[in-house]
């Protein structure tokens, strides 16, 4: 749920960022779409993705495909030298705001992040569990906004193996508001996937009443 409701939101995704996400599951993922035509992997830890080649192979099967480019290196300081609207989406497969991870939740790194993306580019953010962590799901949003994106939008999906079960993703646009996903793409999608689909993907964004009065 991390690559493939934003990958279909985009009309046309061909330059993804992935920051975190070193077990390689999201880049498999990304992988899988026609449209994409280079990925750069920013994790700051190799010993993560190198673990996972050796322990979880069926996540990093995608790890020699030519598209894919891994970088170890500070995500922080690489998004700062970052060529401006050179991104159509960047991925933030990081889970908590803390530590130095905790500057990737702040205003100024989203914004160096909306210099990159081109005109339409979009953002996601793993943004923790609406039972367990709204107030820090509420921060992230409120920081994507002070850094000028368009619109924003949070969705939700199950995560049995993060606290409480239940996860929220935190997805921005730089410039425009969000409009129909390629519905038609993801129905007929010429990949299997497990979970995601077009009905899922309409299904993801409806909130539950206490998420929208919270925000």
């Amino acid at each position: 749920m991390m690559a493939h409701p934003i990958l279909f939101n985009h009309p046309n995704p061909k330059d993804i960022a992935i920051i975190g996400g070193g077990n390689c599951g999201t880049l498999k993922e990304v992988l899988k779409h026609y449209t994409v035509k280079q990925v750069v992997q920013i994790e700051s830890d190799e010993r993560v993705t190198r673990v996972s080649e050796k322990y979880f192979p069926e996540l990093c099967e995608k790890n020699n495909d030519s598209r894919a480019t891994f970088l170890f290196v500070d995500a922080s300081e690489h998004m700062r030298k970052v060529e401006s609207e050179s991104l159509d989406v960047i991925i933030l497969d990081i889970t908590e705001p803390l530590g130095q991870a905790k500057y990737l939740f702040r205003e100024p790194f989203y914004r160096d992040c909306l210099n990159a993306l081109r005109e339409g580019g979009m953002i996601i953010s793993q943004s923790g569990s609406p039972l367990m962590t709204m107030v820090a799901l509420k921060d992230l949003s409120a920081e994507m906004r002070k850094a000028d994106y368009k619109e924003i939008q949070t969705i939700h999906f199950p995560a049995a193996t993060y606290p409480s079960g239940w996860w929220t993703a935190t997805m921005a646009r730089k410039g425009q508001k969000f409009g129909d996903f390629r519905e038609q793409m993801a129905r007929h999608k010429p990949f299997h996937t497990r979970y995601y689909n077009a009905d899922i993907h309409k299904a993801c964004s409806a909130m539950p009443q206490f998420m929208q009065d919270a925000f």
